[in-house]
């Protein structure tokens, strides 16, 4: 035990020591209630005890019934040699009464034993000079010593009796609160480790108390928000369901769940999710370790941002095109029925001619990565505040309030219609654009569904833009029974014949050959002109199967005819579109047909128009060039209306020139203009070595002057309308 003495006077009388007793006793009281509550150490306590009963020294010993005695603290610190105090034998039966009653006590040696306010006290002899307090049983502690060492000549008076309950029992209470803040920083070191953190705030929603689980998740310190109001952080838009859910915990109620987001330490805005309760009052608060003097509200919260991340795509995803980016079709329809106001408004519709041959020759791969860059160059050619959609393969949809809607659709398509290159491969794909304005009482599939009546119509009537009126969406109702029509009769193989017109040759006047016209018939519609259907044929993807049921027809008339008039070495001109020969079979089909009716190749001339020098040129080209390698010759029809020019002439893999009837029709009529421009034209086919077709003779002059031209055949009504092969003699 430590030699300090105190400095106290030792000379009081009993009679003062009587009249101070209550005083004194009443500021030790007030005093260790003072550090109690300010949360003071135990030292502290032991040292305002030690100096107003002015005893030497005071120590507070903790019995552990495992691990023996040892010293929770000591007034005034003690030398590191000092031993702890014994515990005398007649001491160890109190600590155990204390233990199990739960209860304070105080010992002196003569044993005996009272009870003050409910709790045992012992009263102090005279002549002794230590007293042992026992302060209660502790959690895991079997009980605790106070050892209470006066001068010598410091007699014990009665101060010292009336004031041993107090200071015992304020002591105990701060061993308590030790081992409630030893609980708190448990607690508190518990929640530490946590994926969420706890944050405690008083009635006007002051932060007290946050954990450190806080820096993990939003990277600020546990003490950065302390102080601060809980809604400095929260987002302006949550802060009204914020302040509805502390109200309804500070009732005592358990509100719902609140997500709302948090700013970060980078200053980025986080989901949370918060679930609120009510501390009441004068309910020891584990975060602080002292009663609460008034209500608070303990928050968890927890990271749900990944969460809402994935929610995010997830209806991101449902309301997009995943390839482009852009609005997927209900995604588009939702987002206009939100925004769409008084304005008016217009649907482009816009679609990609041909793309199926792109994913055809260069693959899916490649064709995906042409949509994507397509999509890129419709968002830079669509104004600002337009909204584009993916509806389906190639199908893309503008949503525009521009005034001017045909200057918009005209700028989409000259930028859409240009080259995209992708790695080495350069595509050229023109565009169809159909255009429908919302009306007050149409819906937006309305309108989406008006705009595919003009694409429809932009598709099959070559206008490349068309806009939806009633009378064009009754052409489109005839162009959709015209394909359906056709798609059930090419099943069927019915209503789908041949008509033969024949070749003469200028000089003989000899029959050289027939060109073969498709005709078709449906009991809807009656007969139908292929100027009708054709277009609608290619527009639908179904010219290469129609192509080829009038070619299998057309060779199985031939063969028969040649069966009968084998002697004559006519041929059989097949007229293809681009888009049928684009079609990924069409030459292995082709030599598939000629084996199977066992047709020479030489006798086959397949008839395509100008239309090839603008719409895939080169692949048009090359499939040709794989025919003409056949043994077939290429015929280039309908020459002078279209789009070929002089040097495609010498490009192109063709053996003949048909001349444009319109061109013919006025030969012979004294336009001398017209005479020379078809003279220019066989003159300039002689010089490349082609032969020389006119169509389109109608009367007796134009074949005397075509043949003095250098015209080397004739094709017209005036040696005979399109019908049946001709059963005819040499001469024609």
């Amino acid at each position: 035990m430590s030699s300090h003495r105190n400095s106290n006077p030792t000379n009081r009388s009993p009679i003062v020591q009587h009249l101070v007793a209550g005083q004194v006793t009443s500021a030790i009281a007030r005093r260790l209630r003072r550090s109690v509550a300010g949360g003071r150490e135990l030292d502290d306590c032991l040292q305002i005890v030690g100096e107003r009963l002015g005893w030497r020294s005071v120590q507070l010993l903790l019995v552990d019934p495992d691990s023996g005695m040892r010293r929770a603290a000591s007034w005034p610190a003690p030398d590191v040699s000092d031993p702890l105090p014994q515990i005398s034998a007649d001491t160890r039966p109190l600590i155990d009464a204390a233990t199990i009653a739960g209860c304070f006590v105080a010992n002196r040696r003569d044993h005996r034993v009272g009870t003050v306010q409910d709790r045992a006290l012992a009263t102090v002899g005279a002549g002794h000079d230590e007293v042992t307090a026992v302060v209660g049983a502790l959690e895991g502690v079997a009980g605790a010593v106070l050892v209470l060492q006066r001068p010598v000549d410091f007699p014990p008076g009665p101060l010292e009796s009336v004031a041993l309950e107090q200071i015992t029992t304020m002591i105990g209470l701060a061993i308590e609160r030790s081992a409630t803040l030893a609980h708190r920083d448990e607690a508190r070191a518990l929640l530490d480790l946590a994926p969420d953190f706890v944050a405690v705030v008083d009635g006007a929603g002051t932060l007290e108390y946050v954990s450190a689980g806080l820096q993990a998740m939003l990277g600020h310190s546990s003490t950065a928000w302390l102080g601060t109001n809980v809604t400095v952080a929260i987002h302006p838009d949550d802060l009204p369901r914020t302040a509805k859910t502390l109200s309804i915990a500070r009732t005592g109620e358990l509100p719902d769940p609140l997500e709302v987001r948090v700013r970060n330490a980078a200053g980025a805005w986080v989901w949370v999710e918060v679930n609120s309760r009510l501390v009441p009052a004068s309910t020891t608060c584990f975060t602080t370790g002292f009663d609460s003097s008034h209500e608070r509200v303990v928050l968890c919260v927890r990271d749900v941002d990944d969460r809402h991340r994935l929610l995010d795509q997830i209806i991101w995803q449902s309301s997009h095109d995943a390839l482009t980016g852009l609005w997927s079709r209900s995604g588009i329809a939702h987002h206009v029925a939100r925004v769409t106001g008084a304005a008016p408004r217009a649907v482009l519709r816009i679609d990609v001619d041909r793309f199926h041959a792109v994913n055809e020759f260069f693959g899916h791969e490649l064709g995906d990565r042409y949509l994507i860059a397509f999509a890129d160059r419709l968002r830079r050619a669509a104004g600002p505040g337009d909204e584009l959609a993916r509806l389906g393969s190639d199908d893309f949809v503008v949503v525009t309030g521009q005034p001017d809607v045909m200057s918009l659709a005209q700028s989409c398509r000259e930028a859409l219609a240009a080259p995209i290159r992708i790695d080495e491969t350069s595509l050229c794909n023109d565009v169809s654009i159909g255009v429908a304005r919302f009306a007050h009482d149409r819906s937006f599939f309305d309108a989406i569904a008006d705009a595919e009546i003009a694409l429809s119509a932009a598709r099959t009537e070559s206008r490349r833009i068309a806009v939806f009126d009633e009378g064009l969406a009754a052409r489109v109702a005839r162009g959709r029974v015209i394909e359906s029509g056709l798609r059930r009769d090419l099943t069927d193989r019915r209503g789908i014949s041949v008509a033969y017109q024949p070749v003469v040759a200028a000089q003989q006047r000899t029959l050289v050959g027939f060109e073969a016209l498709a005709r078709w018939e449906t009991p809807e519609l009656g007969g139908v002109s292929p100027a009708e259907f054709i277009p609608i044929a290619e527009a639908t993807g179904l010219i290469g199967r129609f192509g080829r049921c009038v070619r299998r027809l057309a060779f199985e008339d031939f063969a028969a005819w040649r069966a009968v008039e084998s002697r004559r070495l006519a041929t059989l001109a097949l007229n293809s579109s681009v888009a049928e020969i684009m079609h990924g079979d069409w030459v292995s089909t082709l030599v598939d047909d000629l084996s199977e009716w066992q047709i020479q190749p030489e006798l086959i001339v397949i008839e395509v128009t100008e239309s090839i020098c603008m719409e895939s040129y080169g692949e048009v080209r090359d499939r040709l060039a794989e025919v003409r390698a056949l043994g077939c010759s290429v015929a280039l029809d309908d020459f002078g209306t279209g789009y070929a020019s002089f040097a495609h002439l010498d490009d192109l893999p063709i053996d003949v020139l048909k001349i444009d009837q319109s061109l013919v029709s006025n030969v012979g009529c004294g336009d001398v203009r017209a005479e020379s421009v078809v003279s220019t034209i066989v003159r300039l086919a002689a010089a490349l070595d082609l032969s020389v077709i006119a169509e389109g003779i109608s009367h007796d002059r134009q074949p005397r002057i075509l043949e003095r031209m250098g015209v080397t055949a004739f094709q017209g009504y005036w040696f005979g309308r399109p019908g049946p092969l001709p059963t005819m003699g040499e001469k024609v």
